[in-house]
């Protein structure tokens, strides 16, 4: 078998998990219809485990699956980048959220 090497080319480098949600913010969400620039979640989390009665909270920020099946239809999130981050949720559907793990970090604090 013969293969083309310009065809068979290694698939981009997967981008880490807050570089892909950073791009799925640039469209809309097509599950929660937040804005581009918006979140589709925003809540706390504990920010140490164990997680007792008086344990210090975080900020944290999340994105739709089907927000980020919009970014990878226009061209914004790649295929092995959408897939990674698929994989690690086991059982999804379009209204699960994907945390952006480093959103808390990247506000500087409360937004």
């Amino acid at each position: 078998m013969i293969i083309n090497p310009t065809t068979a080319a290694s698939p981009p480098a997967e981008r880490w998990v807050h570089q892909i949600c950073e791009a799925a913010r640039r469209v809309d969400c097509g599950e929660c219809r937040a804005l581009p620039g918006d979140d589709c979640v925003c809540t706390t989390a504990p920010a140490s485990v164990p997680v007792t009665g008086n344990a210090p909270v975080r900020p944290v920020r999340g994105y739709h699956v089907a927000r980020l099946c919009r970014g990878f239809r226009r061209g914004l999130i790649s295929g092995p980048d959408l897939v990674a981050v698929l994989q690690a949720t086991v059982v999804f559907t379009t209204a699960t959220v994907i945390y952006d793990p480093a959103g808390a970090d990247a506000w500087g604090g409360a937004r």
